[in-house]
């Protein structure tokens, strides 16, 4: 069963936060999933909706050691919450 993300991003410096974005895009690919929409409010805040496969995918995506080496490395550059839903196709 499909896994949604909806992903809101709050962007405090641009510069590292772009690193981790490069390096989460990449990894979506890897595990599946597929970006349906993106609005940039403002420069400082984002919204995303990616879709999963199955929730394995998703958790996959999140635990990928790129992810969270990029994670480490932006520290303090963005903040963003998470909402996962179940269902759909």
């Amino acid at each position: 069963m499909a896994v949604y993300k909806m992903i809101r991003i709050r962007v405090h410096d641009a510069d590292r936060y772009a690193a981790f974005a490069e390096a989460a895009s990449a990894a979506t690919a890897r595990h599946g999933g597929e970006l349906l929409f993106q609005n940039e409010r403002d420069a400082a805040t984002r919204i995303l909706l990616v879709r999963f496969p199955d929730a394995a995918s998703s958790w996959a995506h999140y635990g990928d050691p790129e992810v969270q080496q990029a994670l480490s490395t932006a520290k303090g550059s963005f903040t963003r919450d998470i909402v996962a839903l179940e269902g759909g196709s």
